[in-house]
């Protein structure tokens, strides 16, 4: 996101801890968004292959094609919707969380009616919609602690949407032996249960209206 503030060197004091409650929304947010994402990028080509019944070769020519779309538009959303339009952090988010969820429910239809067209596509929906949530949620997150703490939200929320790409392969594979459709059917509801979560939780919507409002983050607590 871009900078609003000059920055300023502080001396942290306390190390900030992930329980901390200005912070363990945040960190929730993280390992399921980062579960939701990792979801189509560890099956994808099981379910280009099943559902295509294509040869290995092929399967890994389209797979690699479809990938290679999702990220375009991860970095099209990076580089040019959130550095050059300089959106809000509270559209970002919504908007990130909104066309993820449509990405995977294209998935759960491709199961039933199988089109590569409609694959490649909702990758790119996947990649736009997760390039537009991780930067927004990361703003977010820094504005939910004071000035100095920045940096180490920075690392704790990082941390804690990597580890999707632990989960992800454990829990989508398992369910894709059982139904193609299920890890999807997943993806679904966690990216409808983040968009609850946005509505309900009071940190994270006081953090989007600090950025909407330029108000000052909180300093640590006594």
């Amino acid at each position: 996101m871009p900078e609003r503030s000059a920055p300023h060197k502080r001396e942290v004091v306390k190390p900030l801890s992930w329980l901390d409650p200005r912070v363990l929304p945040f960190v929730v947010f993280a390992v399921v968004q980062g579960t939701a994402g990792a979801i189509p990028i560890q099956t994808i080509a099981f379910i280009i292959r099943d559902t295509l019944h294509s040869s290995t070769t092929d399967t890994q020519q389209l797979t690699g094609v479809a990938l290679m779309c999702s990220a375009i538009a991860s970095l099209f959303a990076q580089f040019v919707l959130v550095q050059r339009f300089k959106l809000r952090t509270r559209f970002l988010i919504y908007a990130g969380i909104i066309i993820a969820l449509i990405s995977n429910i294209m998935i759960i239809l491709v199961v039933v009616a199988p089109n590569y067209g409609l694959i490649a596509f909702a990758l790119v929906l996947s990649g736009l919609g997760f390039g537009m949530l991780r930067p927004a949620f990361a703003a977010a997150s820094s504005l939910a602690v004071s000035p100095d703490e920045q940096g180490a939200v920075a690392g704790i929320t990082g941390g804690a949407g990597a580890s999707g790409f632990i989960f992800a392969p454990l829990i989508g594979n398992a369910l894709y032996s059982l139904n193609p459709a299920l890890p999807f059917i997943l993806g679904t509801v966690l990216m409808m249960g983040l968009l609850a979560y946005m509505l309900t939780s009071k940190s994270l919507k006081d953090a989007i209206m600090r950025d909407n409002q330029d108000v000052a983050p909180p300093g640590p607590p006594a």
